[in-house]
This record gives structure tokens, sequence and C-alpha cells, in this order.
């Protein structure tokens, strides 16, 4: 089963470099305007389409896909090293700084402080800047260090090359929580029903193109975001 990429590259660099000025920058720096300020919205919007494709359409951290819906209600730009934080700010618009993640797992990192003192002081953002709490989306590979089993089972890889990181991860955003596997189980299930239920209406109505039609979004839905099932 494919859970999107070991690792990112910051191939959406050159998005940053024309789509935010020297100026903008600046004025993010001195607090005059902040990362919400509408002459955002287009590099944002276009960060999303890059993020969500090098990511397969998955969360950086749970690595479950993430359903696009209008206004994008279910997933976040995410910042690794939270850009509320003063010593943070810097790296607002920094390339592997940036991540797309689902709704659940960015509310519960909230402004998690995931840098030791040496990362919080740092004037690089480099792999070598110090030591992250979690597995870090361009400097870790994140199937050797965490294997999701069926059903979505987290657990630390044996042998992995940062396990202490990737046990923090897990544990942090409850990714071994038995109440946040059964929510996601009821959803996914849901989902399935639901189209199922279309697809036999379809052939009620006749409508014979239209259910194999559904009947094939769910089997690659099924296959996509819950393959044991």
């Amino acid at each position: 089963m494919n859970f999107g990429p070991s690792r990112l590259y910051p191939t959406h660099r050159y998005l940053l470099k024309n789509g935010v000025s020297k100026l903008d920058r600046l004025l993010v720096l001195n607090g005059t305007i902040a990362w919400k300020d509408n002459r955002f919205k287009r590099v944002k919007l276009n960060l999303r389409h890059a993020l969500r494709e090098q990511q397969q359409g998955r969360c950086i951290f749970c690595r479950r896909m993430i359903t696009i819906e209008r206004r994008n209600a279910l997933e976040d730009i995410e910042h690794y090293l939270d850009k509320s934080k003063p010593h943070y700010k810097k790296w607002i618009f920094c390339p592997v700084n940036l991540t797309i993640a689902c709704r659940p797992c960015n509310f519960v990192k909230s402004t998690a402080e995931l840098g030791d003192a040496a990362v919080v002081t740092a004037n690089e953002y480099v792999a070598t800047m110090g030591v992250f709490k979690w597995i870090h989306p361009y400097f870790d590979d994140y199937h050797q260090n965490i294997e999701i089993l069926n059903g979505w089972v987290y657990r630390v890889r044996p042998a992995a090359p940062n396990p202490q990181a990737a046990k923090n991860m897990i544990r942090d955003l409850q990714l071994d929580n038995l109440a946040t596997m059964h929510a996601y189980a009821t959803e996914v299930k849901g989902k399935i029903l639901r189209l199922t239920e279309l697809a036999s209406k379809a052939v009620q109505m006749n409508n014979l193109p239209r259910a194999q039609a559904l009947l094939q979004a769910s089997k690659v839905y099924q296959q996509q975001v819950w393959p044991d099932y």
C-alpha cells in the first residue's frame, strides 16, 4: 500500500520566490501584515496544488487521504515549525517548513514546539540545525521510521533511524488512539455505504453507466483510504 512519499522535496520554492515579494516578506517579519493577508491568497492556492500533488493527496502526518471540498475545509497549509512563535516567524515562507495536513492533525498539533534549543536559535533551516521532536517531512524518511499496519495501526518501525521522533509523533497526534481509529473507520465505511446506495438507486433508474461509475469510485476510494476494509 502506498501511503505517500517517504519525504518531501522543496520543488515549490519557485512559487514562493515568484509569488512573495521582498517587501511583503519584510512586512510580515515586522508584523505589519500576517500570513492570512489577502495578498498571499494566490501563492497559497498554488502551494496547495503543488503540495497536494507531491503528497499524493495525503496528510503529511497521518498519511490518510484528504477529501478536497469547497474552501479547503478539511486541510490546512501546515508550518512544521509553528509560524506563531516569534523565533520561527522568519521561516513562514521557507519551502521546507511548508506542508499540507488534515484538519484533525493540524488541530492536535496546534502550536506545539517541535524544535530543541538549537533549532530555536538557528539562522539556517537545514537538517543539521538541531533536533526535531517529530519526524520532519523534508529531512526524515517517513516510511523508514513509521509503519502503518492494516486498520491504520501505527508503530515505530524496527531499526528506525529516528525512533524517538517517530514515537513522539505517533503519541502526540494520538495516531494510536482507539477512539481516533474508530472514528475514521466509521467515516470511511459511511462514505462507501453512501456510494453503494447511490449506485443501487442508479440501477433502479436503469442508469447502468452511472451505477458502474459509482461502484468504481467506491472501489478506488476504499483502496486509497482503507485497503483492508
